[in-house]
């Protein structure tokens, strides 16, 4: 689909939402607490402000995808240094997206505050209540506001069809950052909601139980009396309950979502995050406003897993082989993928970086992986395969240690058999490779793109990676090749303004995880017979060998372009892709930034993506 239409159908989405949300104050309520019935003026004010700020920050999003002098504005950075405890960096940007976050969280407080107080009040002088019990109340109301917004922005960016991935080049590892903060943030809000109820409660306890303050106030919904919750029957009951259970599921989600916890069992994690679909119900139980905020993500988020569903609902036949030295590669054959994915694959106008989610069946019903394909095409000197290829390394162990490892990618070379495996040739080759191949079966989600077309608007495109972070490198030299043939032949299939005229590659490895891969070997050897300007450095660390100095090399590509100027601009362009382990992206980045800053007359563009997944 064109991102146009994408762009136009979020906005409209957005609009859509707003107004289905303002029309549905007015009909009957189907939440335990209907807001709306007691504060309509108010909730319309809130789903208004909310949708409007929205809008605003998905405005700004569009004209920095849109606006190159837009972009450098936001993109700059208002300290380069890294907020402690993160990989973070503040940009005039991200200052104005908190900045837009605390206005919807202060908006929410000034539109309620006031007259919850008035209300509870009223009611408790009513009840003869001489103590601060009201003020308790309004807060857990007002409170209960500020995780509406949170909630709302929480699920807006996490599906992996994102719209704001794709159309606006926000990366996934911005995304989930964003994800990861609000999800703090909303956890710190919906404990404070808890626990002024429960700061209520010991005054309703100790209250006579004939008391004035027992019939006004009904323990299970104090919005109402305990009369009234009688006469609307066990629905309206429900409000402690569907909030309770709302917040044990929160508190286990955020729990195994911490960094620590979810590196050493990744698997609680996701069968934790599941549970968000009964989180959803809850919270819309429980009050009228939280599914307010929640149905433009709740509208992505079942879109997102429809077609998750639907990928995953096919088998399909793929190759698993040894590469040698712990290095593993799926080959899946493109004939075997559906029409419309077929058609992704192959069209001349694709992007070059993708991910895809992939489950298999053999060694687990349910854990799914994300990969970079390291191929997108298999293009090869005599043919053109058509096949996606993955590829990963598993660090050395025995086989009995990896049948029992909990990553399903770990137990799956395990299909292979053993004496292949340990056979004595060390190396890859064309005679040895079926032997060392198994039939798999496959269930899989993607292509999912990366909207990154770098070759586009660079002359120089230079990839740092780190171990098997080569595969994304992969992806991006196999697509440079495939243009360079079709812009040497006059294809018409050529992008329009592809400029890049050089790519070089650092690979940065352990000694001990060297291997001659067949993919690097065919890309070299396809470099040759194309004649495209790639260049792919190997670097290996160890006992006795010296780290990478990421600055200088990137520095001294920078100069190897001298001369090299992008045709729009008429300056010296370079895009660097950094993956691989967080320290090195870190690395980078910073190298990039110090070079950026350096370079600030103008005569040179630098520009960098990091491939971050994790959080």
């Amino acid at each position: 689909m064109d991102n146009t239409i994408l762009l136009v159908v979020s906005a409209l989405t957005l609009v859509a939402s707003c107004g289905l949300s303002i029309g549905l104050t007015y009909l009957p309520c189907y939440s335990a607490i209907c807001v709306e019935e007691f504060f309509p003026y108010n909730v319309r004010i809130h789903i208004a402000s909310y949708y409007t700020i929205l809008s605003l920050i998905l405005l700004s999003l569009v004209l920095q995808r849109t606006n190159a002098k837009f972009k450098r504005v936001l993109n700059t950075y208002v300290s380069t240094r890294p907020i402690p405890f993160t990989a973070i960096r503040l940009t005039v940007g991200g200052t104005l997206l908190i900045g837009a976050i605390a206005l919807l969280l202060g908006g929410a407080l000034g539109y309620f505050i006031g007259d919850q107080l008035d209300f509870y009040r009223a009611r408790s002088i009513a009840a003869d209540d001489t103590s601060n019990g009201y003020m308790r109340l309004a807060a857990v109301g007002f409170t209960g506001h500020l995780t509406d917004v949170l909630m709302g922005l929480i699920i807006l960016p996490i599906s992996r069809t994102s719209v704001l991935s794709r159309t606006l080049q926000l990366s996934p590892g911005s995304l989930l950052t964003f994800h990861q903060w609000i999800g703090y943030l909303f956890f710190l809000a919906v404990t404070l909601h808890t626990v002024l109820f429960y700061a209520w409660v010991p005054i309703f306890a100790l209250a006579p139980e004939d008391s004035a303050l027992k019939e006004a106030f009904a323990i299970d919904n104090p919005t109402v009396s305990h009369s009234e919750s009688v006469r609307r029957g066990p629905y309206s009951m429900s409000v402690l309950a569907s909030g309770m259970l709302s917040f044990v599921i929160f508190v286990a989600i955020i729990i195994t979502s911490l960094p620590v916890a979810r590196r050493k069992r990744y698997n609680v994690f996701y069968i934790t995050h599941g549970l968000s679909i009964l989180f959803f119900i809850f919270t819309c139980m429980h009050a009228s406003t939280d599914f307010y905020m929640l149905l433009p993500g709740l509208v992505l988020w079942i879109l997102d897993w429809s077609l998750r569903i639907k990928g995953l609902s096919t088998n399909v036949d793929a190759q698993l082989q040894a590469e040698g030295n712990g290095w593993y590669r799926i080959t899946l054959p493109i004939e075997s993928l559906s029409k419309t994915t077929r058609k992704a694959l192959t069209s001349a106008d694709r992007y070059p970086l993708t991910s895809w989610y992939l489950n298999a069946p053999a060694t687990s019903k349910w854990q799914i992986h994300p990969f970079t394909p390291a191929r997108q095409r298999h293009s090869t000197s005599a043919e053109e395969i058509k096949a996606v290829v993955f590829l990963w390394r598993v660090p050395s162990m025995s086989r009995k240690e990896k049948k029992q490892a909990k990553e399903w990618t770990t137990r799956l070379t395990t299909l292979i058999p053993e004496a292949v495996e340990s056979g004595p040739e060390a190396g890859i080759s064309i005679q040895n490779e079926q032997r060392r191949s198994v039939g798999i079966v496959l269930r899989l989600e993607g292509p999912y793109p990366l909207a990154h077309r770098p070759f586009e608007r660079y002359n120089h495109v230079v990839c740092v990676v780190g171990g098997t972070g080569i595969t994304g490198a992969l992806s991006l030299a196999e697509h440079f090749i495939e243009l360079c043939n079709t812009n040497k032949s006059g294809s018409e299939s050529t992008p329009a303004g592809f400029i890049t005229s050089r790519m070089t590659v650092i690979w940065t490895l352990k000694e001990a995880e060297d291997a001659d891969l067949t993919d690097v070997k065919d890309l070299l050897q396809l470099t040759q017979e194309m004649g495209a300007n790639l260049t792919i450095r190997k670097h290996l660390t160890g006992p006795g060998r010296q780290r990478l100095d990421i600055h200088s090399s990137i520095e001294e590509l920078m100069h190897v372009s001298h001369g090299e100027k992008g045709d729009s601009d008429d300056i010296m362009s370079t895009w660097v892709y950094l993956s691989g382990p967080s320290k090195l992206m870190e690395s980078g980045e910073t190298a990039c930034i110090d070079l950026k800053r350096a370079r600030a007359d103008g005569a040179y563009r630098l520009d960098w993506y990091c491939a971050r997944w994790d959080v």
